[in-house]
């Protein structure tokens, strides 16, 4: 079966956009914008039926601006089912500014960045 490719918006407001892309057994989640404690709950209810998806799921992080430690919640949470699920969990494109905040909050070494 060739490829299908799926391209969707899950959730809007004035603070952060998710699109999901699905490609086979890859789906990427495209992030746009804050992830902080008012965009975190929207950011967990696109993840978790992510897991039962996907084999590989893609968190492309280029244009997010800011994570608080809401948001870092949110993808230690992720990384734990990921796990749980034998899903692999990848964090790409990530911006300098929300890299070292993951790194000052102890987590980057915990992520798959690529």
């Amino acid at each position: 079966m060739g490829n299908i490719t799926a391209k969707f918006l899950t959730w809007k407001d004035n603070k952060m956009t998710i699109d999901k892309q699905h490609e086979n057994e890859k789906l990427t989640l495209v992030i746009d914008g804050h992830i902080d404690f008012t965009t975190a709950d929207k950011l967990r209810d696109s993840l978790i039926p992510s897991f039962d998806e996907a084999r590989e799921l893609i968190l492309d992080f280029a244009k997010v601006a800011h994570i608080s430690s809401a948001g870092i919640r949110v993808l230690l949470a992720a990384h734990k089912k990921s796990k749980a699920k034998g899903v692999s969990l990848v964090i790409s494109n990530i911006t300098a500014d929300v890299m070292d905040t993951l790194t000052k909050a102890g987590f980057a070494d915990k992520l798959t960045i690529i």
